[in-house]
């Protein structure tokens, strides 16, 4: 995918969420779609609506802070030359990272108002994902509430 200028690119405050997310879930690996979820979910205490997962990824990925492997997505060297920068709770490192981005911390009113459309993906693989993410929720949500 062709990088753009970084002042073209409108950034949200969910595009530095989505970032750091994967870089969590990733454990320094590309990191698995629903596993995206877990880390947003625990991170954020929501989950990204379809238009902000799949803008984050277009834009995300044009500007160079993360790549596809195989359907997984890691960060870029980009993301690590800054990320000695982002420093504090998982929040707080969102919000630095949305600086880094040009972003005002947790400005949802700036949100873009196109749907960036990432190649490959797809309201599916979107629905796939986050059916897993459920799934696995439930497993653990039940294991950890068990009656004894």
């Amino acid at each position: 995918m062709d990088q753009v200028k970084e002042g073209a690119i409108q950034y949200q405050w969910s595009d530095a969420w989505l970032l750091y997310s994967i870089v969590l879930a990733g454990g320094g690996k590309p990191a698995e779609l629903h596993k995206i979820f877990w880390v947003a979910d625990w991170m954020n205490r929501a989950i990204f609506t379809e238009e902000q997962f799949e803008g984050g990824l277009s834009r995300l990925s044009k500007g160079g802070w993360l790549k596809e492997v195989s359907g997984r997505f890691a960060p870029t060297r980009k993301y690590q030359r800054v990320k000695s920068k982002i420093t504090g709770s998982a929040l707080a490192k969102c919000d630095k990272l949305s600086k880094i981005l040009g972003v005002k911390p947790r400005d949802f009113a700036g949100m873009a108002p196109e749907h960036s459309r990432y190649p490959g993906f797809s309201a599916k693989v979107f629905r796939e994902a986050y059916r897993r993410y459920r799934k696995e929720f439930k497993e653990v949500y039940v294991k950890l509430h068990k009656k004894k």
